[in-house]
């Protein structure tokens, strides 16, 4: 499949190498519901996605930095022909067979795509669904990227290097015990990764690839 090549690494930060991945995607039989169907459709294993991730990520499948994380979120991006869905995450395609449709479908389709090159690279992604009154449901790609603000510097340095800019968003979670993760923003409609979030109406609901899910406040607190 043609699309856009990786630009020249000279110039950049260094890029980070990406969390280990600490869970394996969810088997099947996952329950029914958005973050079930979310995990049995990004089959980051597929060989249709690992070709995708190789010929696309600077670093190649095994090296996993956020250079390949951020390639890819390019070539997908660069590629993309949006297709209205049938309705607010009623349909979920995998992965794969949204590669083989040429890059074609809604923000779920991207977004669960997204998530399963993530992983595929070696990464944790999940998926996040919200909503505003104005615009409706919107679904995007999280990547973390670690626990703590001296740990994701490296990240957001080079972000700003590669995309010329000071302003990196990303999500705060706070977990029962206190500890607390970073995941930095992947949507399609942020001009680069780590872009502006989309506007949702106080909190979001966040898949992982596990078919477990979470519901937040947009401080980082579990509702």
């Amino acid at each position: 499949m043609g699309g856009p090549t990786a630009p020249p690494v000279p110039g950049y930060s260094p890029a980070p190498a990406l969390p280990a991945l600490d869970t394996a995607h969810g088997p099947a039989g996952l329950p029914d519901g958005v973050s079930g169907q979310i995990a049995l459709s990004a089959d980051s294993r597929h060989p249709v996605v690992r070709s995708f991730v190789t010929e696309y990520s600077r670093s190649g499948s095994g090296a996993n930095t956020f250079a390949g994380v951020i390639d890819l979120w390019e070539a997908i991006r660069g590629n993309w022909s949006y297709e209205r869905g049938p309705g607010d995450f009623i349909v979920y395609h995998p992965a794969s067979a949204t590669i083989a449709r040429g890059l074609k479908g809604n923000c779920l389709d991207f977004a669960i795509l997204n998530a399963a090159m993530v992983e595929s690279l070696g990464g944790r992604a999940r998926v996040v669904t919200a909503y505003n009154p104005v615009d409706g449901g919107h679904a995007y790609t999280e990547v973390y990227a670690g626990d703590s603000l001296a740990g994701i510097m490296p990240v957001g340095d080079y972000i700003a290097s590669r995309y010329n800019t000071t302003a990196v968003h990303w999500h705060k979670t706070v977990g029962p015990g206190g500890e607390t993760g970073y995941w930095l923003n992947l949507d399609w409609q942020a001009p680069y990764p780590g872009g502006p979030f989309f506007t949702d109406n106080g909190t979001y609901y966040a898949s992982f690839l596990t078919g477990s899910g979470e519901r937040y406040t947009d401080s980082g607190i579990p509702v």
